[in-house]
C-alpha cells in the first residue's frame, strides 16, 4: 500500500495561477534564492516553478518523479545554496518521507537552507471528512486512486528536520507550516 501511496503522491499537486502562498513567504524571508533544489515542483505550468526560474540570480535544479524531471542524476550532489519543499513532505508515508529529507540534505551544500511547507495538522483536520487513518497520517480516496496525506504541527516538522538539519525556525502560517533550517555540517 505505501508504494501505491508513494506513486499517486504526485497526483495531489494542484494547478494554481498564482505563486503559492509558501513561496511568497519564502522570497519575503530571503528574496536572493541562488543555486536553488526544487523538490516536486509539481505541473509544468506550475506559477511557482516559473517564479523560481525568473529569478536571473537563481539556478533551479528541479526533480518530481510524477511531472518531471526524474533524473535522480541531480540529487545528493551537494552542490545546492537553498532547497525549496512545497506540499511535498505531507503528501508521503514515513519511509518515503524520510528519503525525501534525506535528499534535501544531500543535494544542499554544508550550511545549505532547507524552506519546507507541509499543510497543517488543523489544516487537515478540518478537511479530512472521512479519511482512512494510515501510519502516521490518513489515506485518502480520490477517484479511482489513493494517496496519502499528513498534516503537521510546528513540533512534528521540528522533529523531522533534527537528524540532519540545525538552526530549524518553524512558523505556523494557518493552512500551511513553513519550516527554515541549516543543513549540519556547514559553519
Amino acid at each position: 500500500m505505501a508504494d501505491e501511496l508513494t506513486r499517486n503522491s504526485g497526483r495531489t499537486a494542484i494547478s494554481r495561477k498564482k505563486i503559492s502562498t509558501p513561496l511568497r513567504y519564502i522570497l519575503g524571508i530571503n528574496p536572493m534564492l541562488r543555486k536553488v533544489f526544487h523538490q516536486g515542483p509539481g505541473h509544468p505550468d506550475n506559477p511557482d516553478r516559473d517564479k523560481l526560474q525568473e529569478l536571473s540570480y537563481a539556478t533551479v535544479i528541479e526533480y518530481d518523479p510524477e511531472h518531471g524531471p526524474t533524473n535522480r542524476e541531480v540529487l545528493r550532489k551537494g552542490n545546492c545554496d537553498q532547497a525549496v519543499s512545497l506540499y511535498v513532505l505531507n503528501v508521503l508515508p514515513p519511509k518515503t518521507r524520510r528519503k525525501a529529507l534525506l535528499d534535501i540534505f544531500y543535494t544542499l551544500k554544508p550550511g545549505g537552507i532547507a524552506y519546507i511547507a507541509v499543510r497543517s495538522a488543523s489544516d487537515i483536520e478540518k478537511n479530512k471528512g472521512s479519511w482512512e487513518e494510515y501510519e502516521d497520517g490518513y489515506m485518502v480516496s480520490r477517484g479511482k486512486f489513493k494517496n496519502f496525506q499528513k498534516g503537521f504541527t510546528r513540533e512534528s516538522l521540528k522533529e523531522e528536520l533534527v537528524k540532519e538539519f540545525t538552526s530549524i525556525e518553524v512558523f505556523d502560517e494557518g493552512g500551511f507550516i513553513i519550516a527554515v533550517a541549516k543543513r549540519k555540517g556547514g559553519k
